[in-house]
């Protein structure tokens, strides 16, 4: 969730807007000037798609897995350590990678106003 988003228009421009709820217009401007912006947001929601997805597949599993039919009879504490482990390991790995894609947004379009 960077926090960005963009919107064409019928005239061949494009509209890039900051913010979740209260949006805050950043860019107008045509859309082969603003393209690398574009690839960026577009990359950064996908990638926030499939960390959501995955957080929620993950975490489903485990819920599924914990109840008392269903989990394993032995070893129970070490699977769940081990397997919030794993959840802990990979949402590390990720927020770093999504955080860095803000960033390079925000650049792209620091460049597209006319900042360095």
């Amino acid at each position: 969730m960077t926090g960005y988003s963009y919107t064409f228009h019928d005239n061949g421009m494009v509209t890039i807007e900051r913010g979740h709820f209260v949006k805050e217009q950043v860019i107008y401007m045509p859309t082969n000037e603003a393209i690398k912006a574009i690839i960026l947001i577009s990359e950064a929601d996908n990638y926030w798609d499939l960390t959501f997805s995955f957080s929620l597949l993950f975490t489903t599993l485990f819920l599924v897995s914990s109840f008392k039919e269903s989990r394993p009879k032995k070893h129970w504490k070490r699977y769940a350590a081990i397997y919030l482990l794993l959840l802990v390991a990979i949402l590390i790995w990720i927020i770093p990678t999504q955080l860095a894609l803000t960033e390079e947004i925000s650049k792209s379009i620091s460049e597209l106003n006319g900042g360095a």
